[in-house]
This record gives structure tokens, C-alpha cells and sequence, in this order.
């Protein structure tokens, strides 16, 4: 079983993307950031270290978001990562019910201000709405 980090892992294939938000997390919110470009570089890296929280872009070439949410889910030792979506396509109500995230945790590309999003992160981060 991989051992608990205390950064939070972003997984983007859009470089602009990753780096809003690695900005975000180390000078707004002060937290180590480690980055993938894909859902398999993103399902190694959480195999080596478990991050203590998971950015997720759902659309990505390679392997989606969708399914690395469902292999990380699927294991025991991975199964309660907080996650975060940050999509660009707004989900309804089921499809974020389906990812077993709470609907406070999807954001929504270009919709949110860094300060809002610092918010989200903090909330996940504490794991007061997490449920799963």
C-alpha cells in the first residue's frame, strides 16, 4: 500500500489548467502540489504515494478521469482520497452522483475565482462533506 502524503495531486492534461492551479495551492494556500498529464501517469503516482487530496479533470486522452476515479475507488487502500473535479462540461446530478463525490466538489472551469476555489479545496481538504 502506498504511504500518506501530505500534497495534493492534480491531474490535467491542459498545462495551463495545472498550472492555475499549482499556483493557487502553493502561494494562496500554501500546499505541495504533484502533477500528471493523464490518468494513468496520475494512477502511478497515486500507487507510489497517496496524496491527501486528488484535483481530477474528467476528459483526458490516455485514461479518463471517469475510470481512474473507478480504479481508485476500487481500491481499498486509495478508496477515500478526497476528490475534487474540475471540468470544463457542466455534470448533472446523477453523472456526480454516479463518481460518488459530493456536488460541492465539482468546479467548473473558468466559472471560479481563486479564492472560491481555495474555499473548496479547504472544505475537501477538511473532510466535514466528504461521505463516501
Amino acid at each position: 500500500m502506498a504511504s500518506l502524503a501530505e500534497d495534493i495531486l492534480i491531474v490535467d492534461d491542459e498545462p495551463d489548467a495545472r498550472l492555475i492551479l499549482k499556483l493557487i495551492l502553493r502561494r494562496v494556500l500554501r500546499y505541495p502540489v504533484r502533477e500528471a498529464s493523464s490518468g494513468a501517469e496520475a494512477l502511478e503516482l497515486v500507487c507510489q504515494q497517496t496524496p491527501r487530496l486528488i484535483i481530477l479533470d474528467l476528459t483526458m486522452p490516455d485514461l479518463d478521469g471517469v475510470t481512474f476515479l473507478q480504479q481508485v475507488r476500487a481500491n481499498d487502500g486509495m478508496a477515500k482520497i478526497p476528490v475534487v473535479v474540475f471540468t470544463t462540461y457542466p455534470l448533472t446530478e446523477q453523472q456526480v452522483k454516479d463518481l460518488c463525490i459530493p456536488a460541492g466538489m465539482v468546479i467548473q472551469k473558468g466559472n471560479i475565482k481563486a479564492d472560491k476555489l481555495g474555499e473548496i479545496i479547504l472544505s475537501a481538504l477538511d473532510g466535514d462533506r466528504l461521505l463516501m
